[in-house]
């Protein structure tokens, strides 16, 4: 779909009354063989985070993360206007630089054909269809996974939030009811883990009372021209506002969709809607069909004085400014307060790290009738690696068989009896000789231990990588660096493993490092891409440590801590030239540094396996190549660890990951 994609750089100057800044570019996505193909193509805006206009020396030197800007992503957000709107419409541009600026998400916001700068309609005397722009959708999100073959994106971005206002909600629905079925009939699909709905319709039928539709009429309530055919409104349209006709088969179409495919979509799926009460366009009740069908994945948010565009209905005076605008938000020109700033904020609150993950959590805390996460007196963060489908549509990743977790020597009694419940035969332990004399081992009559280290000689607990790699003490951005070296210098540690699991199928495994995070991250990566797991999947199990190592922080702090004072007593007395360390030293407190070494972030993997396909040649090459494994040694992991059937050990268990896109029997 994507292979004959023009992308090219508009003028910055083509859309008036608005100056693009630095970190935006306004572009053209045209396809040759498009039957209304003109110079335009679909025009929107790409916003970058202002970090990755920086070189990585300057992001790892600047507080970005507390006091200026976040480090760039790879997730994208996908902007939808509504009808009559156009991409820098209501909450949009503010949205935009918000999520770029604070969260680190590149963001496109565009015109739907036949509105703003984009090219016309099939067809204008049918009007906009949900269909082609759900096509249209589509069609954005391909080009943008794939955006590095295009010099004005460069870069392979994973959409990780579609954003709908009004019409584009509908479109936004429609296009993950639409992926839902593909999913359900074994096809390939698309995958968006949070959608945001702003005041979107439900009840669609609505709409042919609203329009006079059953009298033959399109017209509004204020419409002073009855016309048969159509009825016109103002809107943006190539540089100025014009009247546009908004056709009757456009309404029909619209008041058709129906929703309720929205309760079958996978339950991975988080659903934020947002509502002016006093909405005169959809009515406010809609909102409850949504938070009806989706059940405890829907939040919604009302604003109380709000309009279906999100501006206030009352003038703002200095009687009433306290009581209708407490939060002093701007106004508009005709003194309305303008909530598209609250908008604004609480999508920005809902999409952060620390609302997400603990989402996410919730959302894949089983594996089936299990939980993934399991209670073992004296461990942390241990948890089941199984139980996720597999990119293809075609596997699970078998349960019960592998488990990850943090250091087990100090495991009770009653943890060695949950181990052994849990049928573990092997524990496989990274640690190196340093960390094993200063923690301890451990020792399981039954459960054979492995020290695998992937460096045998080198701590690289959290203290020791924050000794080695001090740049990572002002920022986490750089941690595919570490896990790099890791990579070249893990290989026999990583082919232990997979060996093991080649010649002891049905064998459940665990392995360890300090934290659980960093090594044990690395394992269960090249675990899951060889099973073929999505990336996204993968980085998000990655980043479910942020929950599992809570329990451990008081302890890694206090050496961590230990560790901070030595190194400032050092600078003071013997200096450093080192930009990275002197930043972190002196402009982050220790509190800071801590979250910056502990930290297990989404974005951290993503960049990972974006290095690893990039510098080893992807998971394939990096098996045979540095781990020495055959064709045949691959083939017949994934037949050990692969399964289609009910999972193991209950066979009248259920699979829960996606578990919505229907049986793979």
């Amino acid at each position: 779909m994507t292979k004959d994609t023009i992308v090219t750089r508009l003028r910055d100057d083509l859309v008036p009354g608005y100056q693009l800044p630095s970190n935006e570019r306004l572009l053209s996505l045209r396809r040759p063989n498009s039957t209304t193909h003109n110079k335009e193509g679909i025009v929107g805006i790409f916003t970058v985070p202002p970090t990755s206009l920086l070189s990585e020396r300057e992001i790892i030197t600047t507080p970005t993360s507390y006091n200026r800007h976040y480090p760039p992503t790879h997730r994208l957000a996908i902007i939808l206007h509504g009808t009559g709107g156009h991409k820098n419409y209501c909450y949009h541009t503010l949205l935009a630089t918000e999520l770029a600026s604070k969260l680190g998400y590149h963001v496109f916001r565009f015109d739907f054909r036949g509105n703003g700068d984009s090219q016309e309609v099939p067809d204008v005397t049918q009007g906009r269809s949900v269909k082609s722009e759900v096509d249209d959708v589509e069609w954005i999100y391909d080009v943008f996974k794939i955006g590095g073959h295009f010099t004005e994106i460069g870069i392979n971005l994973i959409p990780n939030v579609i954003v709908g206002h009004s019409r584009g909600s509908t479109v936004m629905f429609q296009w993950a009811i639409r992926q839902q079925v593909k999913c359900e009939s074994g096809e390939p699909f698309q995958f968006v883990p949070s959608l945001v709905n702003c005041s979107g319709r439900y009840r669609s039928k609505l709409v042919i009372d609203e329009y006079h539709l059953e009298d033959g009429g399109a017209q509004s309530d204020d419409d002073e021209h009855e016309d048969d055919t159509s009825f016109s409104m103002s809107q943006y349209r190539f540089g100025k506002f014009t009247e546009v006709p908004l056709v009757k088969n456009e309404l029909l179409d619209l008041a058709k969709q129906d929703f309720s495919g929205v309760r079958r979509l996978d339950p991975e799926i988080q659903v934020f809607s947002i509502y002016g009460l006093h909405d005169t366009i959809v009515p406010v009740d809609d909102s409850s069909f949504y938070a009806n069908a989706l059940g405890g994945r829907h939040e919604l948010v009302f604003i109380h004085t709000a309009d279906h565009n999100f501006y206030g209905t009352e003038t703002i005076d200095k009687e009433n400014s306290s009581e209708l605008n407490p939060d002093h938000l701007p106004l508009t020109k005709r003194r309305k307060v303008n909530f598209n700033y609250q908008v604004k904020d609480l999508i920005t609150d809902w999409l952060h790290t620390r609302s997400d993950v603990q989402r996410y959590k919730s959302a894949t805390h089983e594996v089936y009738y299990y939980p993934r996460w399991r209670d073992i007196e004296g461990i942390s963060n241990f948890r089941d690696i199984g139980g996720w489908r597999t990119e293809d549509n075609k596997h699970y990743v078998k349960a019960a068989v592998i488990f990850r977790c943090a250091n087990p020597s100090n495991v009770t009694p009653r943890g060695i009896r949950q181990l052994k419940t849990l049928g573990i035969r092997a524990f496989f332990d990274l640690r190196s000789n340093e960390e094993l004399e200063n923690a301890g081992s451990l020792h399981v009559d039954g459960i054979e231990v492995f020290n695998t280290p992937v460096y045998k000689n080198t701590d690289m607990s959290p203290q020791g990588i924050a000794r080695r790699y001090k740049h990572l003490l002002g920022s986490w951005y750089t941690f595919k660096y570490v896990y790099e070296e890791m990579l070249k210098q893990g290989g026999d540690t990583f082919r232990a493993v997979l060996m093991y699991l080649r010649d002891h199928p049905g064998d459940a495994i665990a392995y360890n490092c300090t934290a659980g995070k960093d090594r044990t991250g690395l394992m269960t990566m090249l675990i899951l891409l060889l099973l073929g797991v999505d990336d996204h999947t993968i980085a998000k199990e990655y980043e479910l440590t942020t929950v599992g190592l809570l329990p451990d922080h008081p302890g890694l702090k206090k050496g961590f801590m230990t560790m901070i004072a030595k190194l400032k007593k050092d600078l003071e007395t013997e200096g450093h030239d080192d930009d990275n360390l002197k930043h972190a030293m002196w402009e982050l407190s220790p509190d800071q540094m801590f979250e910056n070494m502990i930290s297990s972030k989404y974005e951290t993997m993503i960049s990972t396996i974006q290095m690893f396909n990039l510098k080893f040649g992807g998971i394939e090459q990096y098996c045979k190549g540095k781990l020495r494994l055959t064709q045949q040694d691959l083939d017949t992991i994934r037949k050990n660890l692969w399964a289609k059937s009910t999972p193991y050990p209950d066979q009248n268990a259920k699979w829960h990951h996606r578990s919505s896109m229907g049986s793979l029997l």
